[in-house]
C-alpha cells in the first residue's frame, strides 16, 4: 500500500481479513413480500430469519388490499344525475379488529357535485373459539427447523376473517361480498406466512446491533461493524444477513420488460434495489478519522437517550412507593452497564480516539436537580445522580 493511499483510506468490496479493521456495511431494501417457507428453506440459520407477525397484526395488514379498489361505474342511480363512479373504501372501527368497508360513490346530484360512503359490510378478526392462531404461527414457523414438527394447513388461518353484510338488514351485492372475501383471504394468509421489507428491515438492524454496528456518515445507508466482536470474526454473519438479503431481493422481483409503467413513469430499475455489502475497511489515517466522528456522534446520541430515561424515571419517584421504584433503578443501572460495554468495545475496536459527551445535557440536568431536590430518601437521591454518570 503505498503512503498516499494510508493518508486517504478507502473501503474495498471482499474479505480481506489480514488488511480490515472492521466492515462498512452498505445495504437498502426495497418493498417486497416473500412467502417464509422459500427464505427458510434456503437460509441456513434461524436466527437470521424474521418472526412472522402476529395473527392480528396481519389481518390488519391485509385490509391494504381492498384501499383504492374501483367499482364498475353505475350508468343510473337513484337520486343521481347521469354516471356514478365507485370505488371501495375502508374505515376503522377498532384497529386491528374490525373494519367498515363502504361503497364510495362520486358523481352529481341535484344539479351539483356529490360524493357520499354506503356502509356495505362488516370485516371482522375473528377466529372459532378452538381455534388458537398464535400457536397456529408459533407451529408453523417451528415445522421449518425442528425435526418431526409437523407443518399445519395454511387453510386453517383463513377462517380468521370474517366478512359479513354491515346490518342485518343491509342490502348487498354477494357477489361483492365474495369477492372482497376472497381478495382478503388471500392477503391475510399471505401475511401472516410471508416475509416483507420491514419485517426484513427490523431483523438487520438487530443483528447489526448485536454486532456493535455504528451508523456511519450520519446513519445515510451505511453501517461500520467491527471485524471481531467478543473475540468472534463478524464477517460470516454479514454474509448470512447478505444471502437473506438477496434472496428477498429475488422473491421480490417482477418481470417487466416495459420502459413505462401503466401510468408512464419510468419503470427500468436496477435489479440489485435490495442488497447488503460488506466492504473491507483499510486501516488509514483518514477513515480513522471519519469513523472516529461518526462512532462518537452515534454514542453521544445513545448516551443522551439514556439521560433523557434517566430523568423521565425520576419524575416518576413516589415517597410511598420507593421499592418499585428502586426496581426501576436497577433496570437503568443494567442499561447503563451494557451501554458502557458497547462504547468500550466499539472504541477498543478501532484503537481508540473516540470522542463521546462526558456530561448530561444541561437542560437535563437542570430537570434532574429540580426533582431530586424535592426527595428526602436519601438512598434514592444517590442513586440517581450514581446512575447520571455514564
Amino acid at each position: 500500500m503505498s503512503n498516499e493511499s494510508e493518508k486517504q483510506g478507502y473501503v474495498v468490496e471482499g474479505r480481506m481479513n489480514e488488511l480490515v479493521l472492521g466492515w462498512l456495511v452498505i445495504w437498502s431494501l426495497e418493498g417486497a413480500m416473500v412467502p417464509y417457507s422459500r427464505v427458510a428453506n434456503q437460509v441456513s440459520s434461524r436466527e437470521m430469519v424474521p418472526e412472522l407477525r402476529r395473527p392480528q397484526a396481519a389481518f390488519a395488514y391485509c385490509m391494504k388490499a381492498l384501499r383504492g379498489i374501483t367499482l364498475p361505474t353505475l350508468s343510473e342511480l337513484d337520486e343521481w344525475d347521469g354516471p356514478v363512479a365507485q370505488q371501495i373504501e375502508v374505515v376503522v372501527l377498532k384497529k386491528r379488529s374490525e373494519y367498515q368497508i363502504c361503497v364510495k360513490r362520486k358523481g352529481r346530484m341535484r344539479g351539483k357535485l356529490h360524493t357520499e360512503s354506503v356502509p356495505v359490510m362488516r370485516v371482522s378478526y375473528s377466529p372459532p373459539e378452538e381455534f388458537d392462531a398464535s400457536k397456529w404461527i408459533h407451529d408453523y414457523e417451528k415445522s421449518f427447523w425442528e425435526d418431526g414438527a409437523v407443518r399445519p394447513n395454511e387453510e386453517e388461518i383463513e377462517q380468521c376473517v370474517s366478512v359479513d353484510p354491515y346490518w342485518d338488514d343491509t342490502d348487498f351485492d354477494i357477489n361483492l361480498l365474495m369477492d372482497v372475501r376472497g381478495i382478503l383471504v388471500q392477503a391475510f394468509r399471505r401475511y401472516a406466512t410471508g416475509v416483507d421489507s420491514l419485517m426484513v428491515r427490523k431483523q438487520t438492524e438487530k443483528q447489526l446491533q448485536m454486532l456493535n454496528g455504528i451508523k456511519f456518515n450520519s446513519g445515510k445507508g451505511a453501517v461500520f461493524v467491527p471485524k471481531e466482536v467478543n473475540g468472534t470474526e463478524t464477517y460470516s454473519t454479514l454474509m448470512s444477513l447478505s444471502d437473506m438479503i438477496a434472496l428477498f431481493a429475488s422473491g421480490g422481483r417482477t418481470e417487466n420488460d416495459n420502459y413505462y409503467d401503466a401510468d408512464g413513469n419510468i419503470s427500468i430499475r436496477s435489479t440489485r434495489g435490495s442488497n447488503l455489502r460488506p466492504l473491507g475497511y483499510l486501516d488509514g489515517d483518514k477513515e480513522l478519522e471519519y469513523i472516529r466522528q461518526d462512532i462518537g456522534d452515534a454514542l453521544t446520541m445513545e448516551m443522551g437517550e439514556y439521560w433523557a430515561k434517566v430523568v423521565k424515571t425520576a419524575e416518576t419517584f413516589n415517597e410511598d412507593n420507593v421499592e418499585a421504584f428502586e426496581r426501576k433503578l436497577s433496570e437503568l443501572e443494567t442499561q447503563r452497564e451494557g451501554l458502557r460495554t458497547r462504547i468500550a468495545t466499539i472504541t477498543e475496536s478501532i484503537g481508540g480516539g473516540v470522542q463521546v459527551k462526558s456530561a448530561m445535557h444541561a437542560d437535563l440536568q437542570r430537570t434532574l436537580n429540580q426533582r431530586v431536590s424535592g426527595m428526602t430518601t436519601n438512598r434514592v437521591v444517590d442513586q440517581i445522580r450514581n446512575l447520571s454518570v455514564i
